[in-house]
Parts: structure tokens; C-alpha cells; sequence
């Protein structure tokens, strides 16, 4: 079993229904910098193809970590 990630639309007028079937809530996601997204996670074992989310692309474990740790949703370091 594994969790099941995607990269999610704040705009999205149907983020209410995304988040009631994600781990995350609107007061735990980490949006990116601008504003405009996030990385929303799925229970594990969940493989419900929801209609809310055919739009957007499955990422893989290694995708959303890679995707968190990128300067769209972390503030570069200034040297």
C-alpha cells in the first residue's frame, strides 16, 4: 500500500471536496509561495479514482517530496 499524491489548484472550485478526501485539511497544507497551489496526499491504500481529481496528475512519493522541496513552495536561501 502507498499513499497517492497531487499537486492541487487553490483556485479550484472544488477544493471543499479535495480536502474532505485528503489527509491534509485547509489548515495543515503547505501552499506554495505564490499562492496558487499544493501538495495534497491521499490515504494509504486509497485507490478511488475520485472525479474531483482526474484533472490533475498523480505524482509519486519521490515527485511531491521533490516538488515540496523546490523553490515554488520553499523560499531559496540567500547567500
Amino acid at each position: 500500500m502507498h499513499n497517492r499524491y497531487f499537486e492541487i489548484e487553490l483556485s479550484d472550485p472544488n477544493i471543499n471536496d479535495i480536502y474532505a478526501i485528503c489527509v491534509e485539511s485547509a489548515e495543515t497544507i503547505q501552499p506554495s509561495l505564490d499562492g496558487s497551489k499544493t501538495i495534497v496526499k491521499l490515504c494509504c491504500g486509497d485507490d478511488t479514482i475520485y472525479e474531483v481529481l482526474t484533472s490533475y496528475t498523480e505524482l509519486t512519493k519521490e515527485q511531491a517530496v521533490t516538488l515540496a522541496n523546490s523553490t515554488a513552495y520553499i523560499q531559496p536561501l540567500e547567500q
